[in-house]
């Protein structure tokens, strides 16, 4: 229309141009944005899984901690039966030592 003589060919050619530059910044400023999303978006994702990471590290270090004390208890626990087991022996020669005493 703009070559073939149409009277509002000049004004045509004048809005195709402007409209093809906002076209064109439309453009740029939705891959800024999608550029800005995506980065959001990482950075997010980054941010939980160190994150999670570090509650891991957190959950085995308890972890740790509790195995220790459950060997210390474990190792309590054989002290006190063979504190335990002594204790027997020891009222077992008590009882010996009062039958003696009764015989004599």
């Amino acid at each position: 229309m703009a070559s073939g003589g149409h009277p509002e060919g000049g004004a045509l050619v004048t809005r195709h141009d402007q409209l093809a530059g906002s076209l064109a910044r439309l453009q740029r400023l939705a891959a800024s944005r999608q550029a800005a999303l995506m980065e959001s978006v990482c950075s997010k994702t980054w941010q939980r899984l160190v994150e999670k990471i570090q509650s891991r590290n957190q959950r085995l270090a308890a972890a740790g901690e509790i195995h220790r004390d459950a060997g210390d208890l474990l190792a309590r626990a054989g002290d006190l039966r063979a504190v335990t087991a002594l204790l027997r022996d020891h009222d077992a020669a008590e009882n010996d030592m009062v039958a003696i005493d009764a015989q004599t």
